[in-house]
């Protein structure tokens, strides 16, 4: 990858900490403000973040992360990424989100802003970590087995 297809990654994920550094927590509320932001450009949701597939009548999965690449390409170049994109999936995740990143805040509230019944399920991160969202829609055990093949599952009412 060239250093010019690196810029909006460093970019996000700069922002992702400066935001931290000045906001904290709040820096979730942010993240979602962008995913609601994303969507106004009216494009294809499965243009913004890859092709979903209902698994069962209203159970979506995605099998790729859009911010998979991302973090690869971050990671490649031999930098960590920073503790705050980590620490504020934590924080949501208390509040009763299932964000394995801080990158499932901005994709999940774009997801919402295209579908306002969208209901995140659970997520599953690079490092194969899952975190359930606070909902009725499937069992955690019926979840862990989707998520062997996929990395998101969300509903729709």
């Amino acid at each position: 990858m060239s250093e010019n297809t690196q810029l909006p990654c460093l970019a996000f994920i700069a922002m992702i900490q400066g935001t931290n550094d000045l906001l904290g927590k709040a820096t979730t509320a942010v993240l979602r403000d962008v995913g609601k932001k994303l969507a106004e450009c009216k494009a294809p949701l499965d243009d913004l973040q890859g092709p979903s597939e209902e698994v069962k009548p209203g159970i979506f999965i995605q099998n790729e992360c859009p911010f998979g690449e991302t973090t690869k390409s971050y990671t490649d170049q031999g930098r960590k990424v920073p503790e705050a994109v980590k620490s504020l999936a934590e924080y949501a995740n208390s509040k009763g989100a299932a964000w394995v990143s801080a990158y499932c805040g901005v994709h999940q509230t774009l997801r919402e802003a295209f579908n306002a019944g969208t209901v995140q399920v659970a997520c599953k991160g690079g490092d194969g970590s899952i975190n359930f969202a606070e909902n009725d829609f499937m069992e955690e055990k019926e979840a862990k087995k989707i998520l062997k093949d996929a990395v998101c599952i969300y509903a729709v009412k």
